[in-house]
């Protein structure tokens, strides 16, 4: 029999008694070694687990919007300042993106006010267009013209 001495063999482990805490302890390491593993199997090599951070609250709060924007506080806007309050609105919705990739503080409900603010924007621009009588093919050509402009400076 090739098992009649395994109970012997010098590479099988001595099992101690169960304990709770040693349980807890042998459930932590693996799950800290899983998530190693994980990550040095995302980036190609080993990486140990870095302890986690603490949040820490802060007094001064993020500087947001202090209001919804209204449509009618843009009519008296002309065509190139809606394109910088535009590319503003869309600078900081990246803004927002990137400090929501790396895990930084932001205020999720800014994302809906510069959207909003954008699409309000635009299309106020858009009815200026309108009441000019500039045809919605025009407008995209007119667009498409001073993004390659703006892109040239």
């Amino acid at each position: 029999y090739p098992h009649a001495h395994a109970h012997n063999s010098p590479w099988r482990p001595i099992h101690e008694p169960y304990s709770p805490s040693s349980h807890f302890h042998t459930h932590i390491a693996m799950a800290s070694f899983a998530m190693t593993q994980a990550a040095s199997a995302f980036t190609g090599r080993v990486q140990f687990a870095a302890p986690a951070k603490q949040t820490v609250c802060r007094a001064t709060p993020i500087v947001s919007m202090a209001k919804a924007p209204k449509a009618a506080d843009f009519r008296g806007m002309s065509n190139e300042e809606l394109d910088k309050e535009v590319y503003a609105c869309k600078r900081a919705l990246f803004d927002l993106r990137l400090k929501k990739a790396t895990r930084q503080e932001h205020k999720s409900s800014d994302f809906k006010l510069y959207t909003k603010k954008a699409a309000m924007l635009l299309t106020v621009k858009r009815e200026k267009e309108i009441a000019e009588g500039v045809s919605k093919r025009d407008s995209r050509k007119l667009n498409k013209m001073s993004s390659v402009r703006a892109n040239a400076l």
